[in-house]
This record gives C-alpha cells, sequence and structure tokens, in this order.
C-alpha cells in the first residue's frame, strides 16, 4: 500500500462515540454503535431502544456522562465500579457502585455484594459515606447500591 493510499485510508476513518456507552471509537462507514455495543444487539434482537437507553440507568439514579460522552467512572475494585449518579427523585449528586455484569451471574458474588451494601449501610462516621438505597436493575438483574458522594473539601 502505498504513501498516499494510507492517507486515504486514514482520512476515511472517523473517531466516533458510541450512542449507548459512551465509548469512543473509529469507524469506515455510518454505524450504529461501537462493535461491543453493536455484538450485544445482535445478540439480544428482543431489546428495544428503551433498553439500550437504561444502560445507564438504575430505578430512579442516572449516570452522569463526561463532556467526552463517557459515564463520569469515579473508581474501580474487584467487585465492581462506581459512577458519579443523579438521584433523579430527589435532584441530587450520589455515588452508584455498580456490580460487575460478569460477576453478577454469580448468585454467591450477588449476596457478597449484599452483604457489602448492608455493612456500609449501617456504619455511621463522618469519614465513612452513607449508603441510601439497594437495587436490581429490572431489565438485566445488574446490581447497585447509591450512596453519599463525598466530595474534596
Amino acid at each position: 500500500m502505498g504513501a498516499e493510499a494510507t492517507i486515504q485510508s486514514a482520512e476515511s476513518e472517523r473517531s466516533r462515540r458510541c450512542p449507548d456507552c459512551g465509548v469512543p471509537y473509529t469507524t469506515q462507514q455510518d454505524d450504529e454503535g461501537c462493535p461491543v455495543c453493536l455484538l450485544r444487539r445482535a445478540m439480544q434482537p428482543e431489546a428495544t431502544v428503551h433498553d439500550l437507553v437504561d444502560q445507564g440507568r438504575f430505578d430512579h439514579y442516572e449516570i452522569v456522562r463526561r463532556d467526552d460522552g463517557c459515564f463520569d467512572e469515579l473508581g474501580r475494585g474487584a467487585m465492581g465500579v462506581t459512577y458519579r449518579a443523579l438521584d433523579t427523585v430527589l435532584g441530587h449528586a450520589v455515588a452508584l457502585k455498580v456490580i460487575d455484569a460478569r460477576i453478577a451471574r454469580s448468585g454467591d458474588a450477588r449476596e457478597r455484594f449484599l452483604r457489602e451494601a448492608r455493612a456500609a449501610a449501617r456504619l455511621r462516621h463522618p469519614n465513612i459515606a452513607s449508603v441510601f438505597y439497594y437495587g436490581v436493575r429490572k431489565s438485566d438483574g445488574q446490581c447497585f447500591y447509591a450512596m453519599e458522594l463525598a466530595t474534596p473539601t
């Protein structure tokens, strides 16, 4: 491949953001999302547009997106990811811990995650975030809990 063909190939690729998950990806054609979300949709043909939008929602909590369109991730651990989210009922920011979907397939892991949320909910200390809510998303069984969002002073 000559230098001119390489330049044309690079120019024809466009950087885009997946409308479902917000992850940046490169494409040469007009498509409907990143390869992972396209494959997920192909494997779940009964999924509706509402189900795809639901990916950033957990009951009445909505994960906040950064300026670049990606979810605002606060931290990552062995069992899951913690995101900045909005309580859409009360209108305040929270930290939302979501168990990793691969781990959530195990009943033991879901039970351990619930025990973690219960233990954290019983603690009261100025240096420990209070847990407000535990839930399971109806659309896919994803476990999560909402807690106080600690902001640096």
